[in-house]
């Protein structure tokens, strides 16, 4: 049981960036579900999105997931009309479900973001 609303948000924000950065190329997304041992109540859901697109300048990295941080130059952003809010929006929302986003890799080739959120487990009954 989740928010599906927030869960979507993240997802379409993620996979829109994915796109908007990726002239040539692929965008995967995967998704695992991770059981918590020590509390069977709640279970951990882990999405990644990995593109094959520009990628992030490694200058950029410390402020990626700050409101109005562009990641691109002046030109790249204006040209794509990114506002900088996204990954702060996403950022915020993976915390209100009890989780994390992080960027998992980045290069010249692309990069990869991944978000792990908490959900109460159902009822097996």
């Amino acid at each position: 049981m989740g928010d599906d609303h927030k869960i979507r948000q993240i997802l379409v924000n993620l996979v829109g960036n994915a796109i908007k950065f990726t002239n040539n190329g692929e965008i995967n997304i995967a998704a695992a579900l991770i059981p918590d041992e020590k509390n069977l109540d709640f279970i951990r859901i882990s999405f990644t999105v990995r593109d094959t697109g520009i990628g992030i300048p490694t200058d950029k990295i410390n402020g990626l997931f700050h409101s109005f941080n562009h990641m691109h130059p002046q030109g790249y952003e204006e040209m794509n009309r990114g506002t900088g809010l996204g990954l702060s929006i996403c950022k915020r929302l993976t915390e209100l479900m009890d989780g994390r986003i992080w960027l998992a890799e980045t290069s010249e080739k692309g990069s990869t973001f991944t978000f792990e959120i908490k959900l109460p487990a159902l009822s097996q009954e």
